[in-house]
């Protein structure tokens, strides 16, 4: 049981990595778009500056408020450009399994040593099971 564990969580790691992989080509695609985009909204933010400068506030309030929206676009584009996702770490099975195996050896100590502090801390993970008695059709009892 532990060993398909495992497995899965291996399986879980490689899709996880697969993705990080995948994010990254698709973020250096469009660096170069965002890059062009930014060079023209502070282009855009500077000639709105000037305008603002020469008319200034009062004759047009939609001038600041477009202002206002152009560095809040470039501020987000320049987060975006200098964003560093750091690379999942690179774990062998081995590891993970000597992990896992030692992991559960205490477990065993655990739920063996001191059983009420045991079962007080299964029952904060695990719902209490209830079994009912069932009739069968031919008669015989089980429980579900």
């Amino acid at each position: 049981m532990l060993e398909h564990a495992i497995l899965a969580f291996q399986d879980q790691i490689k899709r996880s990595a697969e993705l990080f992989i995948e994010t990254q080509i698709r973020v250096q695609a469009e660096l170069p778009k965002l890059k062009t985009e930014l060079k023209k909204l502070e282009n855009e933010a500077r000639n709105l500056s000037t305008a603002i400068a020469e008319y200034g506030t009062r004759r047009s309030p939609t001038l600041m408020a477009q202002l206002t929206f152009v560095e809040n676009r470039i501020e987000t584009i320049d987060l975006q450009l200098h964003q560093v996702q750091p690379a999942p770490p690179k774990v062998p099975i081995e590891k993970i399994r000597e992990f896992v195996l030692e992991r559960s050896a205490d477990l065993q100590k655990i739920l063996l040593g001191d059983r009420a502090a045991a079962k007080q801390a299964l029952l904060t993970h695990f719902r209490p099971s209830v079994l009912s008695p069932m009739e069968t059709p031919d008669g015989t009892g089980l429980y579900s």
